[in-house]
């Protein structure tokens, strides 16, 4: 059983911590020299023939998973402050050794409780202050755009009942609008975190399904 770190943001974070989300995609990319020209000679292949990834995804799925294997555990780094190096000041006398952003910054009130300048960017989280630990389910590969209705749910995508009654998901490009289908709310989801035109390139993602410990 390996270990590795692996990074969410603070909308992730609640997000696992309530326990609608279990998977995460994540884009392949070839992490060297003989890895990138395998994938080269796949693409290559695709492209002469019908050009429709077989090839490629056949090379990735030979590929070891770098977020690990079933039965593997990631530990998640996260926005915190070490509130135990601050005990001399009186908000943090009683405080517990570390605290998370993500606990605060959806609450309007309290964004400011310890101020930007403290907080420690999620890269730079020690193991001792990770506060949740994964064990992974099952990992395969596919197309980004090959998502189901469900798993855009366990990446997740939450309902939100309206007042007429109909239930539809966040829009996370525009802020305040609605969609009407799980897809279309991790599309927009993807397209914010990645950027304009990455839902679009559908690349091959690492679907990593995981649990709680």
């Amino acid at each position: 059983m390996n270990e590795r770190p692996i990074l969410f943001s603070g909308e992730r974070v609640r997000a696992i911590l309530s326990g609608v989300m279990t998977q995460t995609r994540r884009v392949c990319k070839a992490t060297n020299q003989n890895q990138t020209d395998i994938m080269a000679a796949a693409i290559m292949d695709d492209m002469m023939g019908a050009d429709d990834g077989t090839h490629e995804l056949a090379a990735w799925e030979q590929m070891r998973c770098p977020y690990g294997e079933p039965g593997d555990r990631l530990w998640v780094r996260e926005t915190h402050f070490e509130a135990r190096k601050w005990r001399h000041a009186p908000l943090f006398a009683a405080a517990p050794d570390f605290m998370y952003r993500a606990d605060y910054e959806y609450r309007e009130e309290l964004r400011s409780v310890i101020g930007c300048h403290h907080w420690m960017p999620s890269i730079f989280m020690k193991r001792e202050a990770s506060r949740i630990t994964l064990e992974i389910v099952s990992v395969r590969v596919e197309r980004l755009q090959n998502i189901s209705e469900a798993d855009a749910l366990a990446e997740g995508i939450k309902p939100v009942q309206m007042p007429t009654g109909e239930v539809m998901y966040d829009d996370y490009l525009e802020r305040g609008a609605m969609v009407a289908r799980p897809v279309s709310s991790y599309a927009s989801l993807w397209a914010s975190i990645n950027g304009p035109g990455s839902w679009g390139a559908n690349p091959f993602v690492w679907v990593v399904e995981f649990k709680r410990l």
